[in-house]
């Protein structure tokens, strides 16, 4: 993933239903700065959370090919502005 933006806690989310209050995964990161940085996210770093809470567990191959949607939150807890500017992602 390479991003760029406030300094704040965001999050990658991937959810597996399309029910809210069923697991879904997520990754947590930070900017730093206004340069571009780019990271590696392996899939095992994606944790496993319902309703907020984390289970202990982690992604699995098999739950990864049931993905049905992605997308970035901000991750933390705070109210006020932000930017989060995503270039590019890219799965391998």
């Amino acid at each position: 993933i390479r991003f760029r933006g406030t300094n704040r806690k965001f999050a990658l989310s991937m959810d597996i239903h399309r029910a809210w209050y069923l697991p879904n995964y997520k990754h947590e990161f930070t900017p730093e700065g206004e340069n571009w940085q780019e990271i590696t996210v392996p899939l095992t770093t994606f944790k496993e959370t319902r309703i907020g809470e984390f289970t202990g567990n982690t992604m699995s191959n098999e739950q990864l090919s049931k993905v049905i949607q992605m997308g970035f939150i901000l991750y933390d807890k705070q109210s006020g502005p932000f930017e989060l500017e995503v270039d590019y992602i890219k799965f391998e």
